[in-house]
């Protein structure tokens, strides 16, 4: 099978165009983005893809394939050659909406099938080879080139293709046949096991009896499961059904009992209940009757007292508005000696702070004022007096008195009182001195200052400002400049709490004085002997409260009155229809005693009437239910299993024992199975030598003198022995390598799976990733591989084009 021609009308972003084919190399060359990844998704949905889809499945695998102009078809027609070089035609439309697609197929014959189902697996048994298989290996794209062996190790349909292929080949040069053999155990083993999972027990994918597989997907195993469990189902359904015919009909039984004991009870009561009605009526009438009676001596007792009320409360309500008024008058009294008290109270502030005042006058007039300058001025000459005695401390002398005979000196230190020294004959005295000294001895008189004169001033400033300090002291009448602060401080704490004291009576005075708080005091008068306004008030309220209560009291008194004048005329006629009340009570006395009584148990003729009633009721509710109940047990009857639980108990116990004997039956096969299988497996050994035969030959031509040997995983290469006996890895191959490889054993599969018949196989940029010697070598394997089969090889390289070709 090969292809003929691919026409896309549009599909993706190509409009129309057609695209044909030869028998060997075809070499598609176009730039990136100009339809050779278009046309090979073309060729896969043409060949694999269907075209009934729903709208999402629509979306999900064809939706980029629509044009961006927003069309609603897409549409690839595809032309095969048969063996025979007859025309093979496939047309495929897909339309957006759900399920609108269409498949038609023309055979070399003529013969036209429209039925999109039969169309793909019509296509699907002319292909050489199975679909998985096909996408695989026969149609990698580029960026696929080198997952093909990743590929193939998760497709198990591929593996199991190529297995067989190549086994049938092996076993027929062989002369071998268990091919046959191991079908049949593979088909017997099935007859057992099929969807029976041996490790868990139980059917595969956990579907027990409620999920059952059908018919045609049971082994023998699950065959008898399946109706053993049915049995058993079977069974709980018929114990339950008899389970629930019983309650069915225990509660008919119950509802029987409960209708006859209350129709006997309605029976016995129902001839009363006239009689018990009418009694209910009398006794009402009575009560009502009784009511008036009581109403009528109400009023015939209580008229006159009302009328004796309403004609005295003039003079008490007179008496109680004279008390409001010397209240009042008493109250206003308690205000004006609450006023009179609180101007008291302010004045005697007011007095208060005013003496306040004038103490804090007096303390400040005893103080001496020292002014801020004087401080000032006395604590600059502290200052100068106290460098000036540092400079002169500063600069110590030692003086040494000797004398031959006795003798009285005068000495004194710079700035300091003299004193008088007594110097013994052959006594020597020394003195330190601090910037300078004085020694006079009779007419002799020695000044020593440090320095060359600047000292000598210093202590004649010392001595000045000591003398200004004296001075300003005296002046001042002070000792000293702490007394000075003192008094200075003394003074402003004085000069403060008269602000204060000012300050507080002028606050709490205002605009008032205390001689013109007085004269309002005088206009009061002397108040005494009232009692507090709260308790007045209280008073107040309590006797407006009495006068209300007793006008709301007459006047109601006086409208009851109004309403019995216009209702019953005078007190007589009360009196008079009492009288007639009283007859007609007696009267209904003695119809009550000729009515039937009420039963033991009630307490009222209405209570026995709703009892009487409610039972009625009960009897046509239960006849209703045992209706009811008995259609039920009908219907239930209806739905009765054919076979009792006695009897699907025993079917249970026998497909129980079935079961265990098929269980049996499938071990014993299973464990010759294995044995069997094992034999098989080692006649299978040699299967695939042929393959790595072919993949070395289409390798060593694409690589030369890099690989001495390749070892196969059954089907799989996974490592490859270099020239000089390295071992590698798939994994550690390079990029290129890969790609390399990838080729040569997509070449090689082909083989195998194609044989002598015709195919073709898509190559997707095959030589991109190769460096340029490689390049060369893979070109004349594509070339040499086309001789045999048709290769389309889809390239945007002019360069490899043109080495495909032949060109160099």
């Amino acid at each position: 099978m090969k292809i003929k021609s691919v026409t896309l009308h549009p599909f993706a972003g190509i409009q129309k165009q057609k695209f044909e084919f030869t028998g060997g190399l075809n070499i598609l060359c176009r730039p990136n983005e100009s339809g050779k990844t278009t046309l090979y998704n073309a060729i896969r949905c043409g060949l694999l893809q269907t075209t009934s889809l729903t709208a999402k499945q629509l979306t999900d695998v064809m939706g980029n394939y629509f044009p961006v102009t927003g069309g609603d078809t897409i549409r690839v027609d595809i032309e095969l050659l048969n063996d025979d070089d007859k025309t093979i035609t496939i047309y495929k439309t897909w339309k957006k909406g759900n399920r609108a697609g269409e498949a038609r197929l023309i055979l070399e014959d003529g013969t036209e099938i429209t039925d999109e189902h039969e169309v793909q697996e019509k296509i699907e048994e002319l292909l050489p080879v199975s679909p998985a298989t096909l996408r695989t290996v026969f149609l990698a794209r580029q960026s696929g080139l080198h997952t093909t062996i990743a590929d193939m190790e998760e497709e198990n349909q591929t593996r199991e293709e190529l297995g067989n292929v190549l086994r049938k080949n092996l076993m027929e040069t062989g002369g071998v046949s268990v091919e046959r053999f191991s079908e049949l155990l593979d088909e017997r083993y099935d007859e057992y096991f099929k969807n029976w999972d041996t490790d868990q027990q139980y059917p595969n994918n956990n579907r027990g009896i409620q999920n059952p597989y059908t018919k045609a997907h049971r082994g023998s195993i699950l065959d008898a499961y399946y109706e053993m469990e049915q049995l058993r189902l079977d069974l709980e359904r018929a114990v339950t059904f008899e389970e629930e015919m019983d309650a069915l009909n225990a509660s008919l039984e119950k509802l029987y009992g409960q209708f006859h004991e209350k129709n006997s009870e309605f029976e016995k009561l129902k001839p009363l209940k006239d009689g018990i009605q009418r009694r209910s009526l009398v006794e009402d009438q009575l009560k009502a009757e009784n009511i008036k009676k009581e109403n009528l001596l109400d009023v015939s007792k209580k008229w006159p007292v009302l009328e004796y009320r309403i004609e005295n409360a003039d003079p008490e309500i007179e008496k109680k508005k004279g008390k409001l008024r010397e209240l009042h008058d008493e109250r206003e009294r308690s205000r004006n000696a609450a006023k009179a008290g609180e101007l008291k109270r302010r004045i005697g502030k007011l007095e208060e702070l005013l003496t306040k005042v004038e103490d804090a006058r007096e303390r400040l007039n005893s103080k001496q004022k020292v002014e801020p300058a004087d401080i000032k001025t006395l604590r600059e000459l502290e200052s100068d007096i106290r460098k000036c005695k540092a400079q002169i401390e500063a600069a110590k002398l030692t003086v040494r008195i000797s004398s031959g005979s006795k003798r009285t000196v005068r000495y004194s230190q710079a700035g300091k009182e003299e004193r008088e020294i007594q110097v013994g004959s052959g006594d020597t005295i020394d003195e330190t001195a601090e910037g300078g000294f004085t020694l006079i001895s009779d007419d002799l008189e020695v000044e020593v200052f440090s320095g060359e004169g600047d000292l000598e001033k210093t202590v004649e400033n010392l001595a000045q400002k000591e003398k200004e300090r004296k001075q300003k002291l005296e002046e001042s009448h002070l000792t000293g400049i702490g007394e000075a602060e003192k008094k200075a401080e003394e003074y402003r704490d004085a000069e403060n709490k008269l602000k204060a004291a000012e300050y507080n009576y002028t606050s709490a005075s205002g605009d008032d004085t205390i001689d013109g708080l007085r004269r309002q005091l005088e206009a009061y008068g002397t108040v005494t002997g009232v009692r507090p306004e709260d308790d007045i008030t209280d008073e107040i309220v309590k006797v407006k409260t009495e006068l209300h209560t007793l006008e709301s009291d007459i006047q109601d008194a006086k409208d009851r009155v109004a309403g019995w004048i216009e209702k019953y005329g005078t007190n007589d006629k009360v009196i008079l229809a009492l009288s007639k009340v009283s007859g007609e009570i007696e009267r209904i006395g003695n119809e009550l005693e000729n009515l039937p009584r009420l039963p033991e148990g009630f307490n009222t003729s209405g209570e026995f009437v709703r009892h009487v009633e409610s039972l009625d009721t009960a009897i046509r509710t239960l006849e209703r239910n045992i209706s009811d109940k008995k259609i039920e047990v009908t219907q239930k009857q209806n739905d009765a299993p054919e076979l009792s639980s006695e009897e699907l108990r025993s079917m249970y116990k026998d497909a129980q024992d079935t079961f265990g004997h098929v269980k049996k039956e499938a071990e014993t096969f299973s464990r010759v199975y294995g044995k069997s299988t094992a034999v098989i497996e080692q006649l299978d050994q040699n299967t695939y030598h042929g393959l790595d035969a072919a993949f070395m030959k289409w390798l060593m031509k694409m690589i030369p003198d890099r690989f001495s040997a390749i070892e196969l995983d059954r089907d799989i290469p996974v490592q490859f022995k270099t020239n000089d006996d390295k071992v590698l890895p798939m994994e550690l191959l390079s990029h290129g390598t890969k790609d390399a490889v990838a080729v040569a054993w997509r070449f090689a599969l082909s083989e195998h799976f194609l044989g002598d018949n015709r195919g073709f196989i898509i190559l997707d940029d095959p030589l991109v990733d190769l460096d340029p010697e490689r390049q060369k070598y893979a070109a004349d394997v594509v070339r040499e591989f086309s001789e045999n089969t048709q290769v389309i090889v889809l390239t945007c390289h002019p360069a490899h084009e043109d080495m495909m070709e032949g060109g160099g």
